[in-house]
């Protein structure tokens, strides 16, 4: 996602934020950023607008919640959550500070579905 981002014109990464921020300052190196820190350091960052959250799905509930609550937009990477209570409790937390969320669900756009479509419309793939 930070290539991605990086390449577009509309964004930038304005912060990295890791649990080491010995992590956080290598890929803010890589990435051409000059901050770097926590998560919650990130959260606190007032010139941030929005995060994008790539952990764990067991984490993602608590840190989707705490953006929230800091006001930050959220791209939350797939899947956002295991539970429909989890995820009421998300969009609860979105809904009561006026943020957005945003699922990753890129895969739905990926090239390869192209390809699967031709096999089938060719014959090669599928029920006969």
């Amino acid at each position: 996602m930070l290539p991605a981002i990086n390449d577009a014109t509309i964004a930038e990464i304005g912060m990295i934020g890791s649990r080491s921020p010995a992590k956080a300052a290598e890929y803010a190196r890589e990435f051409g950023c000059d901050s770097y820190g926590t998560y919650n350091d990130v959260l606190s960052n007032d010139n941030i607008d929005a995060v994008y959250i790539s952990l764990p799905v067991g984490l993602h509930e608590e840190w989707v919640i705490k953006s929230a609550e800091a006001g930050k937009h959220i791209l939350c990477e797939k899947s956002s959550t295991n539970s429909l209570t989890s995820a009421m409790r998300m969009v609860a937390a979105c809904q009561r500070n006026r943020v957005r969320i945003l699922e990753g669900f890129m895969f739905q756009y990926h090239p390869q579905h192209r390809k699967v479509i031709s096999l089938i419309e060719e014959g090669l793939l599928g029920i006969y």
